[in-house]
């Protein structure tokens, strides 16, 4: 190989050789046992930790459960976002679709954050996973579901939220 140097101000300078080796020291110590902590298992590692954790085994049987719930719960919301998205792209006019993309991150976001609740609170065993995990799923779910029904049926999902409001109109009584 060949090295070249220029330095401000002299001449450049080129090195050649044959053969470059660099002493690094590779020893590492070796890395701890993996599992102590329950992000760091596979879902099927989960579901079998579930049976021998305790309250006072580390990661705990609370912990299991709530991971192993929102993983679950993540991967089945995936299929339901295109789902979600369809009736709020077909709110009709471009203000009211701009509406619409409004509405679908105010869901997104109030959906994230009732799951981190409910797997903080599962987590500390204050609330059953079943509760704070699968609860906001299925009003997700419901949710969804209204909306793509209205959608099918043909009817605007936020017509009445986005409809400019007229003044009422006063009549002569005569």
């Amino acid at each position: 190989g060949v090295r070249a140097e220029i330095p401000e101000g002299a001449g450049a300078d080129a090195l050649s050789f044959r053969n470059f080796s660099w002493p690094v020291d590779t020893a590492t110590e070796g890395f701890r046992a993996r599992g102590r902590d329950q992000k760091e298992l596979t879902l099927t590692e989960l579901w079998q930790a579930r049976r021998d954790a305790t309250a006072e085994s580390k990661p705990s049987a609370a912990e299991i459960a709530a991971e192993l719930h929102s993983r679950l719960v993540l991967i089945l919301s995936v299929p339901l976002l295109p789902l979600l998205a369809a009736p709020l792209a077909l709110a009709g006019r471009v203000r009211s679709r701009r509406g619409g993309v409004a509405i679908g991150l105010l869901i997104l976001i109030v959906y994230y954050e009732a799951l981190n609740f409910g797997d903080a609170m599962a987590k500390r065993d204050l609330l059953a996973p079943q509760l704070g995990l699968w609860l906001p799923f299925m009003l997700l779910v419901a949710v969804t579901g209204h909306l793509l029904l209205r959608a099918l049926r043909g009817a605007q999902p936020f017509r009445t939220m986005f409809r400019r409001s007229t003044p009422p109109t006063v009549s002569a009584a005569t």
